[in-house]
């Protein structure tokens, strides 16, 4: 082989290795991008993205949000102007080795919610278990259902 064909090669392949290199940062930075509008990761320095799922029955307005990993003395709730607010933090475990690999999120989280006007606001409730935060909102005025007959369904 000529010299002038080992040059040309080793152009080549150091044009290819600063194009891959180039492109998994471009990767890594699309990453990042799909990631903050998908809810995967952080959504600020030290903030934390909470999982949040609202709906309805007749009789109440229900919000879950999923905690895992947060200790109920660390979460607070509270209610002013038709807004609810949830915010807490979730800390990282005191572990004294170095780490080799952290893929779990840690920081403060906050969520604020527009509550509708036909609540009871003096009959919230909320409860707290196995890292699920369930707050259950009772609607004004309504009538309770009589007493339906049930029936059975069944599976073929």
């Amino acid at each position: 082989m000529s010299d002038g064909t080992n040059k040309e090669k080793d152009i080549l392949k150091d044009l290819g290795e600063g194009l891959s290199a180039f492109g998994q940062r471009v990767g890594r930075k699309m990453n990042e991008i799909v990631d903050s509008f998908s809810g995967d990761e952080s959504t600020r320095d030290g903030e934390v993205h909470v999982a949040t799922d609202v709906y309805a029955t007749r009789t109440h307005y229900i919000i879950e949000i999923e905690l895992p990993g947060v200790d109920k003395k660390d979460v607070k709730i509270s209610a002013q102007d038709e807004i609810l607010t949830v915010k807490g933090e979730k800390k990282a475990s005191d572990n004294s080795g170095q780490s080799v690999m952290r893929e779990r999120r840690y920081g403060s989280f906050i969520r604020s919610f527009e509550l509708p006007l036909d609540i009871e606001m003096e009959n919230i409730k909320a409860q707290f278990n196995a890292g699920m935060l369930s707050i259950k909102f009772p609607k004004k005025n309504v009538e309770p259902d009589e007493e339906a007959e049930q029936t059975t369904i069944d599976i073929e």
